[in-house]
């Protein structure tokens, strides 16, 4: 997994990017029938000003590719920890829909297979007594 930490006008320590790595990676467990090395994060950091009446506000957007996919997620908090916290929740719930939404695809199309290859409600058949 890709993993490209961006920010404008801020200096990113260790300790964070370490923890949005740990955060983030976790997200591995969706795409595990996918190639890994194609799956791609990228994190930008930037710092809100003017629209706050104290302190610092911080948004964070991730971008999630894979093969076939994208997911993105954006949050605003007062620091970069929750900020990462509020995005991998909503990545995962995104991501889970998508996954749950492919499985009803499919099953529907294979009720529907199924429905069209039985056997016509005209036939007739002796009941054994």
């Amino acid at each position: 997994m890709q993993f490209i930490l961006k920010s404008q006008e801020l200096e990113i320590s260790h300790d964070f990017e370490k923890y949005a790595r740990k955060k983030l990676s976790k997200l591995e467990k969706y795409f595990e029938n996918s190639n890994l090395e194609l799956v791609k994060i990228i994190v930008e950091i930037n710092k809100i000003s003017g629209r706050h009446r104290k302190g610092e506000f911080y948004k964070a957007e991730v971008d999630l590719s894979a093969p076939g996919e994208f997911f993105r997620s954006e949050s605003e908090s007062g620091d970069f920890y929750s900020a990462i916290d509020i995005v991998e929740d909503q990545l995962k719930e995104d991501i889970r829909k998508a996954k749950t939404k492919k499985q009803t695809m499919f099953r529907r199309g294979a009720r529907s297979i199924k429905k069209k290859a039985s056997i016509s409600p005209l036939a007739r058949f002796k009941k054994n007594k």
